[in-house]
């Protein structure tokens, strides 16, 4: 079993045990491989060993994979987790981008459903949740995502799936994971099919999954470091 192999199941492993301790069934969390700044062998021996959820950072970062692992004829659902720029917004549409977690403000979500095309083919959005309140990270205030949740489900052409939020670095991640579960909470009580909850990463993700996190995001553990410029 290579080193990659070996990271991986140990990572599902111990999603499944923090599942376990918080009372759930580990089938509740969904695994999404943060493949940013990774070389491409480093997917084909992820899809290899299961994994089918890959979360990329930049646009043309993804587009390039997205092909291909198409040409390869794998079926990867690609996850877009960093900041979406408007200009980029064809680009990642011509890729088979199968969920947009950083949907944070009523001009973007706008922006995205005019390109999305017709009402039977919606994309799956998640809003991003600045849960601390960081000038220099993406997300919309908390206080105002109930209200940006409820822009993106009248689009007509987004389906609201969930939140996503990423704590502060320098923090403590449960109380933000807990300001995090009440806000679901809410979001829940006026748009019941929005159960997606992404949180969690390689360095929380325990803490996250017994906060109700339907999805973690995991590079490092994965991975393992990797350099930008190392592509």
């Amino acid at each position: 079993m290579s080193g990659l192999a070996q990271r991986l199941a140990a990572v599902r492993a111990s999603i499944a045990d923090a599942a376990r301790a918080a009372g759930r069934a580990p089938e509740t969390v969904a695994l999404l491989a943060v493949s940013k700044f990774q070389p491409i062998e480093a997917l084909i021996e992820a899809y290899q060993n299961g994994v089918r959820d890959f979360g990329e950072n930049i646009v043309q970062e993804l587009a390039g994979k997205a092909s291909v692992m198409a040409n390869l004829g794998f079926d990867v659902r690609w996850h877009l987790i960093g900041r979406l720029q408007k200009n980029k917004i064809n680009l990642l549409l011509r890729h088979a981008i199968y969920r947009v977690q950083t949907i944070d403000s009523i001009e973007l979500a706008d922006a995205v459903a005019q390109r999305t095309g017709k009402p039977d083919a919606k994309l799956d959005i998640f809003v991003q949740v600045n849960i601390g309140r960081e000038a220099q990270k993406g997300g919309v205030d908390p206080d105002a995502a109930i209200a940006l949740c409820a822009h993106v489900a009248a689009t007509g052409t987004l389906t609201l799936c969930g939140l996503m939020a990423i704590p502060p670095a320098d923090a403590e991640p449960s109380p933000f994971f807990a300001q995090m579960k009440q806000l679901h909470g809410n979001v829940l009580a006026a748009h019941p099919s929005a159960t997606e909850f992404s949180l969690g990463m390689s360095g929380d993700y325990s803490s996250a999954i017994a906060n109700g996190s339907t999805m973690v995001r995991i590079g490092t553990a994965i991975f393992g470091e990797r350099a930008r410029g190392q592509l």
